[in-house]
């Protein structure tokens, strides 16, 4: 596994017990297990962070899908994780700071 992919592992954890608007990169890197540089190396900040997260975590998927005519698999990946995920996708959404990213 690659530092990027433990970062997102231990954010995927830290956001089932905290809100984003709470989370800081310290946090992330401890639940990653990473040196704080790892983090660095692949991001500038937590905005975009958030925002690689989401293309890598289902965006590109999403996209795939909606290009091979599969358009209500792409939706339902993406309500999956919306549901899963409820507060996250509210305070990144309402965020006027986070780019959009989809």
């Amino acid at each position: 596994m690659k530092g990027k992919e433990y970062l997102y592992q231990g954010f995927n954890e830290l956001i089932k017990i905290k809100p984003f608007s709470e989370i800081t990169i310290s946090e992330i890197v401890k639940y990653s297990n990473v040196n704080r540089n790892t983090f660095y190396y692949h991001f500038k900040d937590l905005e975009s962070f958030l925002k690689s997260f989401f293309k890598d975590e289902f965006a590109d998927q999403i996209q795939e899908l909606i290009k091979n005519n599969k358009i209500r698999e792409g939706y339902q990946i993406m309500i999956d994780y919306s549901k899963t995920h409820k507060e996250l996708m509210k305070e990144s959404l309402a965020n006027p700071s986070v780019e959009k990213f989809l």
